[in-house]
């Protein structure tokens, strides 16, 4: 038999515009948070590594620039404060450092066409952050940048059943930040835009996939 207990976490509000219950309320935000905490960029970054270098489409030389250069040295931002907006601006200096420092490295060698395309992306996609952010005062996601690029790349370049947990995953990122209000819709998708339309540009210019 359905407890009234049961009734009242299935059963939402019947009329708009009416706040959820409070135990409803706090579990979605403990599940925005824990989304948000797993898709922190440099894991993300590290995520994507692992899969091109189980499809073969990088080396493990490259993989271990991509890990410095796009994991480990925006981690930094993380280690060297805990306040959110030093974080964040940590996070660009220390990305755009990793991003161009691994950039060059395979474009200087004989590396594969994923890696250049790959690391040209972020790259490109930092690029675009600080035009809309610094050059035009119109504020766009960094986190959103970050966490793009990798889904939409692997969606792109493995395709079949890896497209929908892409775009799940994806999803779940774009509610929990609007959720927890670190970002609004707008600033969001267009975070998200700056990195699609890098890799978009680097998939013509590599000739991906």
């Amino acid at each position: 038999m359905t407890t009234s207990r049961e009734l009242t976490d299935l059963t939402l509000p019947a009329a708009p515009g009416l706040p959820l219950p409070e135990h409803l309320t706090a579990r979605r935000d403990r599940l925005a948070r824990a989304v948000r905490v797993i898709s922190v960029p440099p894991l993300m970054a590290a995520g994507l590594l692992l899969l091109l270098l189980f499809r073969g489409s990088i080396s493990a030389a490259e993989a271990l620039i991509g890990a410095g250069g796009i994991v480990l040295l925006p981690s930094l931002a993380y280690a060297f404060s805990k306040d959110r907006e030093r974080q964040r601006r940590l996070a660009f200096v220390f990305s755009g450092i990793g991003y161009a420092a691994s950039c060059a490295a395979v474009l200087l060698t004989d590396a594969s066409p994923a890696a250049r395309c790959i690391f040209t992306t972020y790259l490109l996609s930092v690029i675009f952050l600080i035009i809309f952010n610094k050059a035009l005062h119109i504020k766009a996601s960094g986190h959103a940048c970050s966490i793009t690029g990798p889904i939409v790349a692997a969606a792109v370049l493995f395709g079949g059943w890896l497209v929908w947990p892409c775009l799940i995953l994806w999803a779940l990122i774009f509610w929990s930040s609007v959720r927890l209000k670190r970002h609004t819709v707008a600033e969001f998708l267009l975070g998200a835009a700056c990195s699609s339309t890098a890799l978009l540009i680097d998939l013509l210019i590599f000739r991906l996939p």
